[in-house]
């Protein structure tokens, strides 16, 4: 199963809402759905450079990537907020 998992944050940085979705496949065509149905136009989505989340942009919002390289997660400000959440739901499980 694919999924993807997205934070929505304040102009401040703190979370207000997440979404985590099962999607068909790590495609550009299931990536452009995804966002048609979750996304608001305009927004801002920032990614770890994988190909297929460039189909953001159909849903009118702007993509921002970061090649993650041999770095960490925790070493990325960026993804400090999603990392958390996948983070705390796998001590749940």
């Amino acid at each position: 199963m694919s999924i993807v998992a997205g934070v929505s944050l304040k102009e401040a940085g703190h979370p207000i809402h997440a979404r985590i979705t099962s999607v068909s496949a790590f495609s550009s065509e299931a990536i452009a759905d995804w966002a048609k149905r979750h996304l608001i136009p305009g927004s801002q989505v920032v990614t770890d450079g994988l190909a297929w989340f460039h189909a953001v942009t159909t849903a009118n919002s702007h993509h921002k990537f970061v090649v993650t390289g041999s770095m960490h997660p925790n070493e990325l400000q960026q993804f400090r907020w999603i990392n958390t959440l996948l983070g705390n739901l796998k001590t749940q499980g």
